[in-house]
């Protein structure tokens, strides 16, 4: 396989040119570069449109969440061939009684660690942890600016205050802090105050409006909760630039970086993946399961079972026949529609179906 560069950078940033130098090299040895650790699929909120969440009783029908020690194994695996940027998210990861254990001894392998909370859980002791420990980034999702809504969208209204009460406690962390809303029709009409909540702790809010279906066993019927037609169409006119990333951020150089190798990617195996996933990306679901990302339910390969290094390296061959609906090559949309397999997956629970959702929202 070869890989080149493919352009002229030397117009941009110091930062994003040594990151996407890092990741043009990480291609070309395919290094697993960057993991997603889903530590648990349980929560301490309900949100209807949730596409992971899982209770324990759904859980029992489907595995067994990966013990401390698995997980410790697991990344002190992945460290050794190359892992860099590690994500650690649910669920809600710090409903784990072991979380402690667990983020210690991944910091201590020197990961660029990344967490994912809806922060009703962070207590003092939590902050002071991660001020012990900074990670490089905390991302806490809003789900609305009133208790009534958390109580609509979250099953909690008491969510709203804790999330407030436990940002403030975040802030004290020497971390990338970035809030996100995730925006559905019960949320829709506080979008602006969301806006202001999040300025208030002097960050602009990242906003997702696509609203993917259950996967992997969950059950949340979150297709009923989706903007409608007019409501999406209104909040890409409204919203399309507000949503960036503040450009000193360690997630925009990132971003940046990659979308510049994003012909490097597209020439990498398996064809049928545009992106990173599968080819520097993995997750790992919380019964073990190596997937190319979180969307996907199927194929993965076993790290605990198999070996890290194996289940990496025999990921991408079980992605080179994925066949796409013959509709999307020659549709009219096609160059605003991402024609991801894992989206469609997720939609229609296939690979070769038309998802209608993606095509409208493409449109």
């Amino acid at each position: 396989m070869s890989v080149g560069i493919g352009k002229d950078f030397a117009d941009l940033p110091p930062d994003i040119i040594r990151e996407k130098n890092m990741l043009v090299n990480a291609a070309k040895q395919r290094i697993p570069l960057s993991g997603i650790f889903e530590l648990t699929p349980r929560c301490s909120l309900r949100c209807k449109m949730c596409y992971v969440r899982l209770d324990e009783k759904q859980m029992d029908t489907i595995g067994r969440e990966l013990t401390a020690r698995e997980w410790i194994a697991l990344a002190e695996e992945a460290a050794d061939n190359g892992t860099l940027y590690l994500l650690l998210t649910g669920g809600e990861p710090l409903l784990r009684e072991d979380f402690e254990e667990i983020y210690t001894a991944l910091c201590h392998m020197g990961f660029l660690i990344s967490l994912n909370t809806n922060a009703t859980l962070v207590t003092p002791e939590m902050v002071a942890l991660l001020r012990r420990y900074p990670p490089q980034m905390t991302t806490v999702t809003l789900y609305g600016a009133s208790p009534d809504t958390y109580g609509r969208v979250c099953g909690d209204p008491t969510g709203f205050d804790k999330t407030m009460r436990r940002l403030e406690l975040l802030s004290a962390v020497p971390a990338e802090l970035v809030i996100r809303a995730t925006v559905i029709q019960d949320n829709w009409h506080e979008l602006d105050a969301m806006r202001v909540l999040a300025e208030g702790f002097e960050r602009r809010l990242s906003v997702n409006a696509r609203i993917y279906k259950a996967v992997r066993g969950a059950t949340a019927e979150a297709e009923k909760y989706r903007l409608t037609r007019r409501q999406m169409t209104e909040f890409e006119k409204a919203h399309r630039d507000c949503d960036e990333n503040p450009p000193d951020s360690p997630v925009f150089m990132q971003e940046i970086a990659r979308n510049e190798i994003s012909d490097v990617l597209k020439g990498m195996q398996p064809a049928s993946l545009s992106c990173a996933a599968g080819k520097l990306d993995y997750y790992i679901s919380w019964d073990g399961k190596m997937l190319p990302c979180s969307l996907f339910s199927r194929p993965f390969t076993l790290p605990v079972r198999e070996g890290f290094l194996e289940a990496w390296k025999r990921l991408p061959l079980l992605l080179e026949d994925i066949e796409m609906p013959g509709a999307c090559k020659n549709c009219d949309s096609a160059e605003t529609c991402e024609k991801c397999p894992a989206r469609i997956q997720a939609e229609t629970g296939c690979f070769d179906r038309i998802p209608g959702y993606i095509c409208r929202y493409a449109k």
